[in-house]
């Protein structure tokens, strides 16, 4: 399995830290964990810095965030008396990966302003773009959730059209979206055209549901 999103927070990474999963975000040189899942995430993270001597993406691990002393206390106890503790991240990720990595890092978090022209970061994302092309490619089943495909975004049809050109067979395509009005269906059927059509599949429902319904997709295919 592997994860593929346009989203910059943290939640799918404390998810998967929960879960005792690291994310290998797959960033060039970086060394995945044993249990770890391909996260890549496409428009940067607020936990990703960028070095200023040599440009390279650092990203700040949970594993080593969550065991500062500011933080370490707290997560021992079971995080707060009203169970959530907040992460103070992105307005201090230069001075975390000073203290854990040695790294100078520029004030900001890497994040990819949502549009399509994306040339000024391609040198630094590059690598994380052309994984998630390959891992298209070689996927049987692609699964997607809460995400619209807006007219405007060509990039995911570009992304998708690289990876549409590998070799393994597509078994499912499937969308979750709580959209009913048949919109965001048709915005999908149109990218995939008549040939996908038999391996299509739109469920209009939120999050929640959406866990439950690929479960009984999975296991019945």
């Amino acid at each position: 399995m592997s994860i593929i999103t346009f989203n910059y927070d943290i939640a799918l990474d404390m998810a998967l830290h929960k879960s005792e999963q690291e994310p290998d975000y797959m960033i060039d040189g970086e060394t995945a964990q044993v249990n770890s899942i391909p996260l890549m995430k496409l428009h940067g993270s607020l936990n990703w810095g960028t070095e200023k001597s040599t440009r390279k993406i650092i990203p700040l691990h949970l594993r080593d965030f969550l065991r500062l002393p500011i933080y370490e206390k707290s997560v021992l106890e079971g995080i707060g008396d009203k169970g959530s503790i907040k992460l103070e991240i992105g307005s201090r990720l230069p001075k975390y990966l000073s203290q854990l990595y040695q790294v100078d890092a520029d004030e900001e978090p890497l994040i990819v302003p949502p549009s399509w022209n994306k040339a000024d970061y391609h040198s630094t994302l590059s690598q994380i773009w052309a994984s998630a092309a390959d891992h298209l490619a070689s996927a049987e089943y692609i699964v997607v959730m809460g995400y619209s495909l807006p007219e405007t975004d060509a990039f995911f049809r570009h992304l998708y059209a690289l990876g549409s050109v590998g070799t393994s067979l597509l078994r499912k395509f499937i969308v979750f979206n709580p959209d009913n009005s048949g919109a965001i269906r048709e915005r999908f059927g149109r990218m995939l055209g008549p040939g996908a059509a038999s391996h299509f599949q739109y469920i209009a429902t939120d999050f929640e549901n959406a866990v439950g319904s690929l479960r009984e997709i999975l296991f019945d295919s």
